[in-house]
């Protein structure tokens, strides 16, 4: 009979290298059996349907640096967007795939936001550089077009 000498190490924490084979790396791009590589949707089991995407109408107030930005990629995802700034200059730094309109107008002002298209508008985003009009165009949009 063999007795079993202490080697003075303790167990490893954790799981077994086993174990470790059967979980599916963040950045692997192999799918372990039985998973799908699929998108599913968090309420159901179902794929998420990714082309059938419904057009939003976006009013951005402010085309500053992150207000252009943000107009050109959801006007590339096919976005209705509408961009209102104070000054026509900022438009300037558009590209030419910006498929939108452009407004120009105080973004607290409730005339230029009616014409900017707030009262159809799914979102409205307010990315001004003041954090006091951002404020005061987002509780004016909250309050009186119910966006």
């Amino acid at each position: 009979m063999r007795v079993k000498r202490s080697t003075g190490r303790r167990k490893r924490a954790g799981r077994k290298r086993s174990e470790c084979s059967q979980v599916r790396c963040r950045f692997s791009s192999a799918t372990p059996p039985g998973y799908t590589s699929e998108p599913v949707s968090p309420r159901g089991g179902r794929p998420r349907p990714y082309n059938r995407r419904r057009v939003m109408r976006v009013v951005i107030a402010g085309s500053g640096r992150v207000g252009r930005e943000v107009a050109q990629v959801l006007s590339a995802l096919g976005d209705d967007v509408s961009l209102l700034d104070e000054s026509e200059e900022s438009f300037e730094l558009l590209g030419r795939a910006f498929d939108g309109t452009l407004h120009v107008g105080v973004t607290y002002d409730v005339d230029a936001l009616r014409t900017a298209g707030i009262e159809e508008a799914d979102v409205f985003l307010a990315l001004t550089p003041s954090d006091n009009a951002n404020l005061m165009a987002v509780q004016l949009a909250e309050r009186v077009f119910g966006v």
